[in-house]
């Protein structure tokens, strides 16, 4: 039996027809998003899109879910509009001044603001400007979240008595019967949730808002909105993918000097301490641990001098990670300092050139430019104060 012909070898252009693609078409569009977005990035950053998002008022990102403080705030919130519903009447805390000129008793009382027609409130024959201390027996909070918990002890159309304060007279009132819990016809916190869902589309929509469009005045505004526009979505989609671009090197011919800040803790006793940074350590030429695992820190920390947002959830994180000194004093207050980092010219000894800058910010008498309440957890420039 002869042997089989050996195959005709292939053409170039036969090879190419029948090799695989180098990259399938999810990866392409992948690849070249990833490079329009350096791109236009570092154009952007040639320009002052700060500045113009903040004179156009565009949103740096959409509305924020709410937190788990929030939700329980809002479910509070619920529960005191069923409380006001099941009695038929508006409560509310008495104020200091009433609660001395009426002495009533610690933690305890409610005054009816407004009475519902046709309610429980106004059938058992409660009045405006009442002030409730027990019902079925039990004292009243004053707080109007705990009331409505109170209620909830309560079994539906079950007579009970109600003792009020009237005139500065105790009276008690028979035979209070309370509907049963009234349905929301919408859950708060869904739909706080829902609008943060909705602002999703307002913030992706290309073209600008009401509100931005009364600011604009010909197409050069129009131009800064379109720049403004896709810094702040492609930071926005960077940010939710944990893929923050920056530069970390610089060129001694562009930047000659950069903004960093420093951080003073002051607690109650009136002692003060440094809070380490590791974008600002102590020995410029020296940084404390693996620039891996200091990344994404170092990041946050370089927006402080200039980002609003950035400065109020770093203090707020300092507050939780040092809430109080060795002494257990609490902390008070957060000093932001705004240090300027002078880079060494090329040809220079940069190590000489940095370590002479080493403690320059507490040599001086350098004044802060940022303070934040830890108390009120909020923060202002304290030239805006």
């Amino acid at each position: 039996m002869p042997d089989a012909a050996p195959p005709a070898p292939q053409s170039p252009t036969d090879r190419a027809e029948t090799a695989p693609p180098r990259f399938c078409w999810p990866m392409r569009i992948f690849l070249g998003f990833i490079v329009f977005d350096m791109v236009f990035q570092s154009l952007a950053a040639l320009t002052p899109s700060d500045e113009w998002r903040e004179n156009l008022d565009v949103d740096k990102y959409p509305r924020r879910l709410p937190t788990a403080e929030e939700r329980r705030a809002l479910a509070a919130k619920a529960s005191a509009q069923n409380a006001h519903a099941r009695l038929g009447a508006d409560l509310a805390s008495p104020d200091t001044i009433l609660i001395k000129q009426l002495a009533l008793p610690e933690q305890q009382g409610l005054v009816i603001e407004e009475v519902h027609k046709d309610g429980a409130a106004a059938t058992v024959g409660l009045k405006e400007d009442d002030v409730l201390l027990e019902l079925d027996g039990k004292a009243v909070p004053r707080d109007v979240q705990d009331f409505a918990r109170l209620l909830e002890t309560i079994e539906e159309d079950t007579a009970v008595d109600v003792l009020v304060l009237r005139r500065g007279k105790k009276e008690k009132l028979k035979g209070l019967r309370l509907p049963g819990p009234v349905p929301l016809a919408i859950d708060p916190v869904a739909e706080r949730i829902g609008e943060s869902a909705d602002s999703v589309w307002s913030y992706f929509k290309p073209w600008p808002p009401a509100r931005v469009r009364r600011r604009m005045r010909g197409w050069g505004d129009g131009c800064r909105f379109a720049v403004c526009w896709l810094t702040t979505r492609l930071n926005f989609l960077n940010n939710l993918v944990r893929f923050e671009q920056g530069w970390e090197m610089f060129s001694p011919d562009i930047a000659k000097e950069e903004f960093f800040v420093r951080v003073r803790l002051q607690f109650a006793d009136r002692s003060k301490e440094v809070f380490p940074l590791v974008s600002y350590p102590e020995d410029l030429t020296r940084y404390g641990g693996p620039r891996f695992f200091d990344k994404k820190m170092r990041q946050v920390q370089v927006k402080l001098a200039r980002d609003g947002e950035a400065r109020l959830g770093y203090c707020a994180l300092i507050a939780r990670q040092r809430p109080h000194n060795d002494r257990g004093s609490p902390l008070e207050h957060i000093y932001l300092y705004k240090v300027k980092v002078h880079y060494p010219a090329p040809g220079e000894d940069a190590e000489a050139f940095l370590r002479e800058q080493n403690g320059a910010w507490d040599r001086r008498d350098q004044k802060p430019y940022y303070e934040y309440d830890v108390k009120a957890r909020n923060g202002y420039q304290l030239d805006d104060r």
